[in-house]
């Protein structure tokens, strides 16, 4: 499975997608919240009851550094 390009979460249509389980993000995929200047790298979306409940992503200028350590220590 190829990453799409960088999304915004904050944006309705893209929110509403994640939620509903039209779009599924992978592991490693780059998003961003709204005007934010850093992007953050998705671990892992939990969902209960046909809503996402929970989202794991590292954020900041070192968000792929952070998320790469975890992942080894995971």
């Amino acid at each position: 499975m190829r990453y799409l390009p960088t999304l915004d979460v904050w944006e309705p249509a893209i929110s509403a997608a994640i939620d509903s389980g039209a779009l599924r993000l992978q592991r490693g995929q780059w998003v961003k919240c709204g005007d934010s200047p850093y992007r953050s790298r998705i671990h892992e979306i939990k969902r209960r009851g046909g809503h996402v409940v929970h989202i794991r992503a590292f954020h900041g200028p070192d968000a792929s550094r952070k998320f790469l350590e975890y992942c080894k220590a995971d």
